[in-house]
């Protein structure tokens, strides 16, 4: 958990520890904490930026919605704390990562800026 992973790569089959924004380490138990804690952490910087997720086509997948102020538009959805907006949690780990991705260029911050700390690697055990 000490040995930091950058955005693209490749998650699958791989428990997250921590991630780090900016240079502040955030513990996570699973991918779904890494995401729900990631939004936390850009609402606190800019909520203005992350509001208009909810209406940006270009932050909404093509069959479901990733942002949205209704949470029955979505299978499993998270109310990010100080908004009224719910995420959809039902996400694959490189899911997951590609939407922190775009979430991060719309904040203007480098993703050389965050990186994934792992606890566990079970790519061998699927090989």
């Amino acid at each position: 958990s000490t040995v930091p992973y950058f955005l693209m790569e490749d998650f699958t089959h791989k428990r997250p520890a921590a991630f780090s924004l900016r240079g502040t380490r955030i513990e996570a138990n699973d991918w779904k904490d890494v995401y729900v804690k990631t939004c936390e952490a850009l609402v606190s910087m800019d909520k203005g930026t992350f509001m208009f997720f909810v209406s940006d086509k270009t932050m909404q997948g093509r069959k479901i919605a990733y942002f949205s102020k209704d949470p029955t538009a979505m299978r499993k959805a998270e109310l990010i704390s100080g908004t009224y907006i719910y995420i959809n949690t039902n996400l694959s780990a490189n899911s997951i990562t590609n939407i922190i991705q775009k979430m991060l260029h719309r904040y203007g911050i480098p993703l050389s800026e965050y990186e994934i700390y792992l606890k566990a690697d079970y790519t061998a055990l699927h090989e």
